[in-house]
């Protein structure tokens, strides 16, 4: 049974309708923006316990999820004094393994904390969106 003229037009406009909306989609897939960021992550387990004027090792990884190449300065520190710094760029989806060897006499307390701050200037060349990251743990010094 052929189509009648009104069908027809309605049919084509169906597919017209149908062609634009999954153009619309694509382009606002491909187009719409992603998230960038950064991980700061510590890759083994933190000592609980150290003994006093013992070293420890402190081993963290930054991974680099931003859309473009990332300037990174790292600090550690030991009850807020710094013990280790270091500096890289990294580009995205690059990572960098970091180890750190402190020594627990350099803490004058018990419980101490250990910090590890990242920062990065987020917006590649603009110092009005410094970001940082930050991961700690505490440890007993015996």
């Amino acid at each position: 049974m052929p189509l009648k003229t009104e069908e027809k037009k309605l049919f084509l406009t169906l597919i017209i309708v149908l062609i634009a909306s999954v153009l619309a989609m694509q382009y606002m897939l491909v187009s719409a923006p992603t998230e960038t960021y950064t991980e700061v992550y510590f890759e083994t387990p933190t000592p609980e316990t150290v003994s006093q004027g013992d070293e420890f090792t402190v081993v963290f990884t930054i991974a680099s999820h931003e859309g473009f190449e990332t300037a990174y300065v790292y600090n550690v520190s030991l009850d807020g004094a710094a013990v280790a710094e270091g500096e890289f760029s990294l580009i995205p989806r690059e990572n960098k393994n970091i180890q750190e060897t402190i020594s627990a006499s350099e803490s004058g307390r018990k419980k101490t904390e250990v910090r590890v701050t990242a920062a990065t200037n987020k917006n590649n060349g603009r110092m009005d969106s410094i970001r940082n990251y930050e991961i700690h743990f505490w440890i007993e010094v015996i």
